[in-house]
């Protein structure tokens, strides 16, 4: 059989064609569409959305059952015509303030699991409902189960993807009505959740799965689905992921807890907000491209807070942001590079001293880097693993879903078992104690900047 797995990310659609039960890849497209971003604001055109899933599906097609994954934190609402305001959106910062006052930290603890951040969905509506358009519509959805709603005309909304709204018990599996009286929003704007491999409905007549988060979904992808197992990306974003049999939520909260994709799984989750867009910052800074980029044998002291857009991991914070320290006259551009692409991967080891993986697999872009590999193993301590699915990532997990869903394999696990080889181990070569130590007074003299 085959199916099709869709990742809906923040600059384009990417999509796949495998056939199970081998996994091969017969075929892949990509469309793009405009972020719509100025200052802390950031959205898309939902319709941008349809326009390039319908593509993708009518170019990869026919196939047997398809799975979609999206961007977290990204919701429309139904029967408006508001943009989507996405997962890096920053403008909800006092609504964050609003629902820790009213709600207090122990019942955030205890249900939704994670603190109120300004790029998840909960902060965005009360935004839209005190400052924006004021009208939350008939129902609000995430970006891939409002896909799949106009795909199948079902309105559900999948499990993964609720936990991260900020609006979800994670412990009891449903919508979190006592946070959501206290800030004043309906729980009958939130669908009937539904699960990462369930057969929700079809489009022209193919079975069309819940899907699941981008990130967990690309868990799935590297076969990240059992206790003890890591995830680390490095695209536009960072993200440092561990699958838990339970929801395991850190006292301080400085990384969030989500529902998996896998049943019985929990994931927790460290995002950093810039990964390769601080290497792409540089570089064009530099007037330099990713094929010529001159890096460093070593940054020779300088350092680099990658807080180009504020960060996330650990601290919460939308307003810091980057700062070089350390410049000498020795420095040029070589060192420069060098020190971005240290300070992306201290900025992971800020979850990694909370989470404490004892090896990831790696995904995105960065990663295809063996320097950065090497850097990234340094850095956190622990071995680096790629995968034979390290380049398809949430995509290929997506299209797993989509076979387990109509039967391709009897479970998650039986399927990433078969699928997922590891290809090649980045060990640790040195020690970045010292470096990281002076990395960590980085953030609280760019605070006093900002």
């Amino acid at each position: 059989m085959k199916a099709i797995g869709i990742d809906i990310g923040t600059s384009g659609t990417k999509g796949l064609l495998v056939s199970f039960p081998d996994g091969k890849i017969l075929k892949s497209a990509r469309r793009e569409y405009t972020l719509h971003a100025e200052g802390n604001r950031a959205e898309h055109d939902p319709e941008d959305w349809i326009r390039a899933v319908e593509g993708i599906l009518q170019e990869l097609g026919p196939a047997d059952a398809i799975g979609m994954d999206g961007m977290m934190h990204s919701e429309v609402c139904l029967g408006t015509k508001d943009r989507a305001i996405l997962w890096c959106d920053g403008r909800a910062e006092a609504e964050c303030a609003e629902i820790i006052r009213k709600c207090g930290i122990p019942l955030l603890r205890r249900t939704v699991g994670n603190l109120a951040f300004a790029g998840f969905t909960l902060p965005h509506l009360l935004w839209r409902k005190k400052k924006g358009s004021k009208n939350l519509g008939e129902a609000v959805l995430l970006c891939k189960d409002y896909v799949r709603y106009r795909l199948t005309g079902k309105l559900r909304h999948e499990v993964s993807d609720a936990s991260g709204m900020l609006a979800w018990h994670l412990s009891k599996g449903r919508w979190a009505h006592e946070v959501l009286k206290k800030v004043g929003i309906s729980p009958k704007l939130f669908p009937e959740p539904c699960g990462s491999t369930e057969v929700v409905g079809t489009w022209k007549g193919i079975p069309v799965v819940g899907g699941a988060a981008d990130n967990a979904a690309a868990a799935v992808g590297l076969g990240v689905v059992r206790k003890g197992q890591a995830l680390a990306s490095m695209g536009t974003s960072n993200v440092l992921l561990a699958c838990h049999d339970k929801p395991v939520v850190d006292p301080g909260m400085r990384v969030h807890t989500f529902t998996h994709a896998v049943p019985g799984r929990f994931l927790q989750l460290g995002c950093m907000l810039t990964g390769t867009r601080s290497f792409n910052w540089i570089l064009d800074v530099l007037g330099a491209t990713v094929e010529d980029a001159p890096i460093a044998d070593d940054s020779k002291g300088l350092l680099f807070a990658p807080y180009l857009v504020g960060e996330r991991t650990p601290y919460a914070d939308t307003t810091v942001r980057g700062m070089f320290a350390g410049l000498s006259p020795d420095h040029n551009r070589s060192h420069f590079v060098r020190a971005v692409m240290e300070g992306t991967a201290f900025a992971l080891r800020d979850a990694q001293e909370i989470m404490k993986a004892t090896s990831v697999r790696v995904t995105g872009g960065g990663m295809k880097s063996p320097v950065w590999r090497q850097i990234i193993a340094d850095v956190l301590g622990i071995p680096v693993i790629t995968v034979s699915t390290s380049e398809e990532g949430a995509a290929y997990g997506s299209a797993i879903l989509a076979g387990v869903g109509v039967g391709a394999f009897k479970s998650v696990e039986e399927a990433t078992d078969a699928l997922v080889k590891e290809t090649s181990v980045t060990k640790p070569l040195k020690s970045y104690d010292a470096a990281y130590a002076r990395f960590r007074k980085l953030y609280p003299a760019a605070k006093s900047l900002a």
